[in-house]
């Protein structure tokens, strides 16, 4: 007996010749890894269907010996015609698909996960500015994790220290050239509290968000990654200086 799931395309692993496995964040079951045949055949190819991130919809028969599951159809989700050819923004999706790749643990269902990602990708389909949008999904996913940087203003401070994860005084004995300056911080909060059709409206400068971003990667490494690289970071930049 079949069995549906939908979900999106986290990790993709080449399996012989012609198949692969994925790993695929579904609304019901969380993370999940299915086994995809016909990756190579001209005809009928499965290969542009398993891109990362992409949202697909799966008929597969549930292994009961293991936990890689034998897909049977796989098809897109309809309404995102051309974001998985859009040149800059397939690069946002594959920035969220490493973080994605590195937090998201074997079924282990996440709704609220789940819904944050679906409406960003719905959102990256039909945004023309979407420069704050790779900021807003590491913010908004450090927050549902549990790791939020705790960002304020006050005229006291200088800053946001991503190796203590605190603010820093302007008076402060501990001084560290990572910080974050708090006009960085304002971008931040500002972020956090911003719909995903609010983020056209925000403005910063392209130096800004570059700044932004390498500090909360560090601090993102630093506390929710347990010290793992981000090899998506130098590419992102680019998206950021448009």
């Amino acid at each position: 007996m079949t069995r549906k799931a939908q979900g999106f395309i986290i990790r993709k692993l080449p399996y012989g010749d012609n198949s692969a496995i994925l790993k695929v964040f579904t609304s019901e079951e969380g993370l999940m890894t299915f086994m995809v045949h016909g990756m190579q055949r001209k005809k009928g190819s499965n290969a542009p269907l398993s891109q990362l991130m992409n949202y697909v919809e799966l008929v597969y028969y549930p292994s009961a010996s293991s936990d890689i599951n034998k897909v049977k159809e796989l098809q897109p989700v309809s309404g995102h015609a051309g974001l998985l050819q859009h040149p800059v923004k397939i690069q946002v999706l594959l920035f969220c698909a490493e973080l994605l790749h590195y937090v998201l643990q074997e079924k282990a269902p996440d709704p609220e996960l789940f819904r944050l990602i679906e409406h960003f990708f719905h959102s990256l389909s039909k945004e023309d500015v979407y420069v704050h949008h790779p900021l807003w999904f590491l913010l908004k996913l450090l927050k549902i994790q549990g790791v939020e940087p705790h960002l304020y203003i006050q005229e006291h401070l200088l800053g946001f220290s991503p190796e203590t994860g605190s603010m820093v005084a302007k008076d402060s004995l501990i001084r560290t050239e990572t910080y974050l300056p708090m006009e960085g911080c304002l971008l931040a909060i500002e972020l956090l509290q911003a719909t995903l059709d609010e983020l056209a409206k925000l403005q910063s400068t392209a130096s800004l968000r570059h700044e932004t971003m390498d500090r909360l990667v560090v601090f993102c490494e630093l506390h929710l990654l347990q010290g793992k690289k981000l090899r998506s970071v130098d590419i992102i930049r680019e998206v950021l200086r448009s």
